[in-house]
């Protein structure tokens, strides 16, 4: 086989890398590679014919897979470590020093060139080329002492540019324009390299006077082809990284759209999940008794009942009233509220507004407006809170004023326990509904009803989070009915004690209608967080 330059130089080849479309390659690539093919056949007839090898280096030629040459080359590299030492430092052995043999570096050059064979190895016909070629151009270096700094040059080159074919076995899975592309450009590499390999090793296996002959009046031949392989080879490299951006971006434009469509599935289930409790809600709703209530409409009610607060002090402004100033004073200054605002415990703060005697049952608590700014600081501050406002002009039932503040808890709730609710409030339902039919048999009834509220109030509290800060505040409790004031108290309190979250409870009465001291109030003494304090009005002068 002729050494000389094939008639496509490299240049030519780079300049019709365009025709690289549709999985094929354009006629001028496949008659390089077809051309190729048959110069192997050629050079293996040769090789078969002359006496140019020993058996370790023809069995290095027979090589057609990069595993068996990887193989063959590793075990050399192990048992004949010693023998290829540095005492050259040129040519091969130059080559090869950073590996320390040269059977090291041919299997170090044909690992990493094993995703190009590969890859070239699988694009049908064009995968015809041995690696023997390259395995037998290494086993014919081992015995010689010096070579031409040209072809040394150009395989130190190609081993440089090796490595990026590792990108090829992650980057290939890119646009199809793109990977047609790379596939006609690792064909030519794959070519080139044989092709020179083929070329180098007839060179030393010529006799020397005609390789000096050829190097010294053709060495114009062996630089043409070093640079066509090195520059398909860096083709392959560089392409490679171009498959890889577009990878990068083509991913990182998938996790854009992926985030976006899981930030939509969120909210799908978040409003699912807010459906379904909703829907439980409503089942629990007509449970307590609440068929058609909405909390929604507190906030008219609440604006008419500061309405009529704002009118009351001003019709007695010669009486202290909780207002602006006082109230901040009062926030800043009691041990008692300050303890209750502070502490990171479950606590109960139950303040009795006493009244002036002159105004001993006048239908408003002067201490009424601190409930009601706690109530909107929390509104305003997104706090979680539940609340009810007694109504001031008669008196509530017990049972009336939990089964809104406990809908209130309910909602509240992370995820509503619908199997473990149901059967507490049925049965609380019941009871009440059997209270009302037999009045006749009140007392026993009645307990059965508290009780029932009680373990139904008891599990809703439970049920919230321990990490959620609950705000539970009621003004005017002594308007709720007087037999169920004291059981009211009690009620409150189990649910600050039973409580896996921090409660906070805050509850204002008005001294002249609430009937709890009439009861053994020592009792409560025992519950460390509940504290009762009772606020007298003074007469003043102004507003």
């Amino acid at each position: 086989m002729s050494v000389e330059a094939t008639p496509t130089t490299a240049a030519e080849l780079t300049q019709k890398e365009s025709l690289c479309y549709a999985g094929a390659i354009a006629k001028h690539f496949r008659d390089y590679v077809e051309r190729i093919k048959q110069e192997q056949k050629k050079f293996y007839n040769w090789l078969e014919k002359g006496k140019h090898l020993s058996e370790s280096e023809r069995q290095c030629f027979s090589h057609e897979s990069v595993s068996d040459a990887t193989t063959y080359w590793t075990s050399i590299s192990q048992q004949r470590k010693s023998d290829f030492d540095t005492q050259h430092q040129t040519g091969w052995r130059f080559w090869a020093k950073t590996s320390q043999t040269v059977a090291a570096a041919a299997g170090q050059f044909l690992n990493d060139f094993a995703p190009l064979v590969d890859f070239a190895s699988n694009s049908g016909p064009y995968g015809g080329l041995a690696i023997g070629a390259v395995s037998g151009l290494f086993a014919i270096a081992q015995r010689k002492s010096k070579t031409d700094d040209i072809i040394a040059s150009a395989m130190a080159s190609v081993m440089d540019r090796l490595p990026g074919f590792k990108m090829l076995q992650e980057t290939y899975n890119g646009p199809e324009a793109l990977q047609k592309l790379l596939r006609g450009k690792v064909i030519l590499a794959y070519t080139g390299v044989i092709e020179f390999a083929m070329a180098s090793a007839k060179y030393y296996l010529k006799l020397g006077i005609k390789r000096w002959w050829l190097a010294t009046w053709n060495p114009q031949k062996f630089i043409v082809m070093a640079d066509r392989v090195q520059g398909l080879v860096l083709a392959v490299r560089l392409q490679s990284e171009d498959l890889l951006t577009s990878a990068v971006d083509y991913v990182r434009k998938q996790n854009t759209e992926l985030a976006c469509e899981v930030k939509e599935l969120k909210a799908e289930i978040i409003q699912l999940q807010k459906d379904s409790d909703n829907d439980k809600l409503l089942s629990l709703r007509d449970l307590l008794g609440l068929r058609g209530w909405s909390p929604e409409g507190f906030p008219q009610s609440l604006h008419e009942y500061k309405e009529a607060l704002e009118r009351a002090r001003k019709d007695s402004h010669i009486f202290e009233w909780m207002h602006g100033e006082s109230i901040a004073q009062y926030r800043d200054n009691d041990k008692f509220f300050k303890d209750w605002s502070t502490s990171h415990e479950s606590s109960m703060l139950l303040i009795i507004g006493s009244n002036h005697k002159n105004w001993w049952r006048h239908d408003h608590c002067w201490v009424s407006p601190l409930a009601l700014q706690l109530i909107d600081e929390a509104q305003t501050n997104d706090m979680e809170l539940a609340y009810h406002v007694f109504n001031f002009e008669g008196y509530t039932s017990i049972h009336a004023a939990m089964a809104k503040l406990l809908f209130q808890l309910l909602k509240l709730q992370r995820h509503v326990n619908l199997a473990t609710l149901s059967p507490k409030l049925e049965k609380y339902r019941n009871e009440l509904e059997n209270l009302e039919k037999n009045r006749n048999e009140r007392s026993s009834n009645r307990e059965a009803v508290r009780e029932a509220l009680k373990e139904a109030a008891v599990t809703i509290i439970k049920d919230l989070d321990p990490k959620q800060r609950i705000r539970i505040i009621l003004d005017r409790v002594d308007r709720c009915e007087r037999k169920d004031q004291m059981h009211l108290l009690q009620l409150l309190i189990q649910i600050m004690e039973e409580s896996r979250c921090c409660v906070k409870i805050f509850a204002v009465a008005n001294e002249a209608y609430w009937e709890v001291e009439e009861y053994r109030i020592e009792d409560f003494a025992k519950y460390q967080n509940f504290k009762m304090v009772t606020k007298t009005r003074k007469m003043t002068i102004g507003g």
